[in-house]
């Protein structure tokens, strides 16, 4: 495998750096992980994957482990995904399974792998000795910097902002296809404040894209990299009270895709359904009793 890594030095004072199994561990999560978006075929799907993330599943990751060491010292697929869950318990990685595979994010990924460096590495409003802002976007095999000579950032078509841009139009345009062209660079600007002030990993940012543009209320308010900024804290919050699988459908198990229709169906219970329909209702969605829930109804004449 090609590319390197970056090791911050204070690792040696985290629990994991003292306990060789999980050191092992998250250095195949870090050597693993992608450096740029890119799409991987898992069978027939095709699975976008952003800056930090990598799949795997029980038996893959197993593999990787236990690769070079002496029989003796191999351990199990269950005991490695367990150290593996416990990695994302201490918010090292975030783990999102399906019934096929699992799709794993480092956690902080942009904090550490792409500041700091101008060999290899994306630096976003770093600034040189004369004033200038340059923009250096990460390649495993090449180095390219974009400069700006005045104080409106220009960015290229392969960096970051711009990339992660792009991506929300051609998500927009799934829905709203007479959408006018947007000035990319400005929805790229706010892209890059997104990621290197609001410190949102890129990873996040795609699903709650691809979330966004797909819910029927958010799909139609979401029409700028500006307006989906502005509600981010909105629309995450929103994401897990709908408790939507961050896969997109075509990846959701059929138990995932169960729970979602149920959730959507508790929704639509609203005040005027008769007691006969709400017990039909819960019989169809699970619902608990519960009397403090149920809405009240005055005595028919």
């Amino acid at each position: 495998m090609d590319g390197w890594i970056k090791l911050h030095r204070k690792i040696r004072e985290n629990p994991v750096f003292n306990d060789m199994n999980l050191f092992r561990l998250w250095m195949i999560c870090l050597t693993e992980a992608t450096h740029k978006e890119r799409d991987q075929m898992i069978g027939k799907q095709i699975v976008k994957l952003f800056p930090g993330e990598f799949v795997t599943g029980r038996f893959d990751l197993a593999e990787m482990y236990n690769r070079g060491l002496k029989k003796k010292e191999q351990k199990p697929p269950t005991t490695i995904w367990r150290w593996l869950e416990n990695l994302e318990k201490h918010e090292f990685v975030v783990i999102k399974s399906n019934n096929k595979f699992s799709v794993v994010a480092v956690v902080k990924w942009l904090e550490y792998q792409t500041d700091g460096q101008q060999n290899g590495q994306q630096v976003v409003n770093n600034w040189s000795t004369d004033g200038q802002q340059v923009v250096t976007n990460k390649n495993d095999k090449n180095d390219k910097k974009v400069k700006s000579n005045s104080p409106k950032q220009v960015y290229d078509e392969d960096s970051l902002p711009f990339r992660t841009a792009n991506y929300l139009y051609t998500n927009i345009l799934k829905h709203k296809p007479d959408l006018k062209q947007p000035n990319l660079q400005t929805w790229a600007n706010d892209m890059r404040k997104l990621i290197d002030i609001d410190n949102r990993e890129p990873a996040e940012i795609g699903r709650v894209i691809e979330w966004a543009t797909k819910d029927s209320f958010w799909q139609s308010n979401i029409l700028s990299a500006s307006k989906l900024r502005e509600k981010w804290d909105t629309l995450t919050a929103q994401m897990k009270n709908k408790t939507v699988s961050m896969f997109p459908t075509q990846y959701q198990s059929k138990a995932d895709k169960d729970a979602q229709q149920r959730e959507e169906l508790k929704r639509e219970i609203v005040g005027g359904m008769t007691l006969e329909d709400i017990g039909k209702a819960r019989s169809i969605i699970d619902i608990t009793p519960n009397q403090n829930s149920l809405p009240q109804f005055q005595p028919r004449q």
